[in-house]
């Protein structure tokens, strides 16, 4: 090899070298993607709640929240958020209120499909199977006596010793019980969900609903 070309190729060699080493030290920085943009390995911070029953204490009202509070943590959880149990220093503090309504009287229309009978039948050489034939849909109503069971959780942000709403998240269960403990489980049900809903529009979600047929 040429002196000359000898020389240019340790030079090349040199830079190429030179580059990888700069990455290998700086291997956070981002990688470009579409745009102009970099991607970024930041973690989001996870901020803190505390959970406060909103009514007057009671052995009743204490005993339902004692219940409630597990299934009422899991679905703050499952929203990115923390459960702490210092309510000076947490981000935010989460008033759960809950009770039963009084007893109203609920119609509902249900539709459900209609079928005849065929019986098996035959002649000469053909024989046809007995068989249900669909002949359309009937409408009918039914009549409840029904308990609205609420549990509403209010989220207020903590900042500077002040308190400010920031999001809200009421369920409504029309259940044929007015025993608050047995609902539960249907009261929890849609609340991680409802609950993302609020949190993500920063507003009051309402949310009624019943498993009557």
């Amino acid at each position: 090899m040429k002196p000359l070309m000898k020389k240019l190729f340790l030079f090349i060699l040199f830079i190429g070298l030179s580059i990888q080493g700069a990455c290998a030290t700086n291997p956070n920085v981002g990688v470009l993607i579409e745009g102009d943009s970099y991607e970024k390995s930041a973690k989001q911070v996870r901020k803190t709640v505390f959970l406060e029953q909103k009514r007057e204490a009671s052995d009743y009202t204490t005993f339902v929240f004692t219940e409630t509070r597990p299934y009422i943590e899991n679905a703050l959880v499952e929203n990115n958020l923390i459960v702490t149990k210092n309510k000076e220093q947490a981000d935010f503090i989460a008033f759960v209120d809950f009770g039963t309504g009084s007893g109203k009287t609920v119609t509902k229309t249900f539709t459900r499909p209609n079928y005849e009978y065929f019986p098996d039948y035959g002649f000469d050489d053909y024989y046809g199977p007995s068989r249900y034939v669909y002949t359309g849909t009937e409408t009918y109503t039914k009549t409840y006596q029904v308990y609205p069971q609420y549990l509403t959780i209010t989220c207020c942000e903590q900042k500077l010793g002040k308190i400010a709403q920031a999001w809200e998240v009421e369920i409504v269960y029309n259940s044929k019980y007015d025993d608050f403990r047995v609902n539960i489980k249907d009261l929890i049900e849609p609340l991680s969900i409802k609950m993302k809903e609020a949190i993500s529009f920063q507003n009051v979600v309402f949310y009624e609903y019943d498993k009557l047929d």
